[in-house]
């Protein structure tokens, strides 16, 4: 009788906890990527099944910041909410998006890093298993996040539906390497 009591408790817990993952979450992510853990956060709204695709907006930290931040600083987690999309947040490496082309003021900047391909990895993987919509692909982003909106929407134009790059400049060397 006790064990079926235990028995019972677990089963309960498994199936509550079973059940949080479809209502709303921020799930932190880490995959290793070009031989680098790269981090990023994904925001289901309550509305999130994985019987129905859901629209991706990508949310990109400034130079000098950070995923978590740009939760707080964007507030977009309210608008998927109440409109049924998935929001990542990428972390860049030392605060600072790699953009060919682009100078950065950011200590530890690395040229090397290949952020193109660290979201392109993340898309695959919300399209494979988070039921996210590749008709559907949106990014926005503050200054440098801006920027790197910009340079996706050459780099991955078959990928990404529209950007809403704010506060973002675009230097002349950029048109003249990446015209569009």
């Amino acid at each position: 009788m006790k064990l079926q009591r235990v028995i019972l408790i677990i089963l309960s817990l498994l199936f509550i906890s079973g059940y949080s993952v479809s209502a709303q979450s921020d799930l932190y992510k880490t995959l290793t990527i070009d031989g680098r853990q790269r981090e990023f956060i994904i925001h289901l709204p309550p509305s999130y099944s994985s019987k129905t695709k859901f629209p991706i907006l990508f949310g990109f930290h400034g130079g000098g910041g950070n995923y978590e931040q740009t939760i707080r600083f964007y507030n977009l987690n309210g608008l998927a909410d109440k409109n049924g999309f998935v929001v990542i947040y990428p972390n860049a490496i030392a605060k600072s998006w790699t953009i060919p082309g682009f100078a950065s003021r950011s200590k530890g900047y690395d040229s090397t890093v290949d952020d193109a391909h660290f979201i392109s990895v993340i898309l695959d993987t919300i399209i494979k298993y988070y039921k996210g919509d590749s008709n559907y692909v949106f990014t926005t982003g503050i200054s440098r996040g801006g920027e790197f909106s910009y340079y996706l929407a050459k780099k991955l134009s078959s990928r990404i539906t529209a950007i809403a790059p704010v506060c973002a400049s675009v230097p002349k060397s950029f048109l003249k390497t990446y015209s569009f």
